[in-house]
């Protein structure tokens, strides 16, 4: 499935069943996918692929600085990748494109947006966790541990994400979480500049927020379920409490 493989290894050492060497490698996936550059020091055994001192670059992305892929079998699961393939990543000033991702997770191909991303994750593709992470996107900041269950299939992806601090607005939601556009009632846009601090617990049109809500209308404390329903008003369930919030325009009622 790969063409264009072009190699250069040094410093090569084989010791036991390990293949050890530095490595500069790049090739093309049929499906348009590309390794322009992969720098690394390179430790290949029989149940795993390191690269150390980290440099990638693919389409649209840079990551760097530390990446490795542990399995029983080689064969047997690189087939099976997702579910398999357990992966681990320290990642220093990482830029991560949405166009990228869609290689793998075709859900993600109308995001367009770039990542920066700092931090540790580790799991499979469809199970994995990541803590102290970082990642800027336009006008979004999120610091936090997140753990994510389900991928590639976004929609049902299950997020249980603790948020040190979250900074968003209206038109980065609408981008990530495309249904939020067809939310007339409340006026979700009148939020203006978001700030979050607390647990999200669901999925990404069922979940529980609990914590603080900073916006331009008010800041609010809430412990409460909202449901986005595809052609439906939304559903929530809960409580909230605030000392200072415009309920009137959020809600379009003076």
């Amino acid at each position: 499935l790969f063409t264009s493989i072009n190699g250069i290894f040094k410093d090569i050492n084989f010791r036991n069943d390990s293949t050890i060497a530095t490595v500069s490698i790049s090739t093309k996936d049929k499906s348009g996918f590309e390794i322009k550059k992969l720098e690394a020091r390179l430790k290949f055994t029989p149940q795993e692929m390191e690269f150390s001192n980290l440099d990638m670059v693919t389409n649209k992305s840079h990551l760097s600085n530390y990446y490795t892929m542990r399995y029983s079998d080689f064969d047997d699961d690189m087939s099976s990748f997702l579910h398999n393939v357990t992966l681990e990543g320290n990642f220093v000033n990482t830029e991560i494109n949405s166009d990228d991702l869609a290689f793998f997770a075709p859900a993600l191909k109308t995001w367009n947006r770039s990542f920066t991303i700092s931090g540790n994750a580790r799991g499979t593709v469809d199970n994995f966790s990541a803590k102290k992470m970082i990642i800027h996107s336009g006008n979004t900041t999120v610091d936090g541990d997140i753990a994510l269950r389900g991928l590639p299939d976004f929609k049902n992806t299950f997020i249980d994400f603790t948020a040190n601090n979250l900074q968003t607005n209206y038109a980065d939601l609408i981008t990530i979480v495309p249904s939020l556009r067809n939310v007339r009632q409340p006026q979700i846009s009148k939020l203006g500049n978001i700030r979050y601090k607390g647990n999200f617990t669901g999925f990404a049109n069922d979940f529980v927020a609990f914590g603080t809500i900073n916006t331009n209308l008010g800041a609010v404390t809430s412990d409460i379920n909202m449901k986005l329903l595809d052609g439906r008003a939304p559903v929530y369930a809960g409580k909230i409490s605030t000392a200072a919030f415009n309920i009137g325009l959020f809600l379009n009622n003076k």
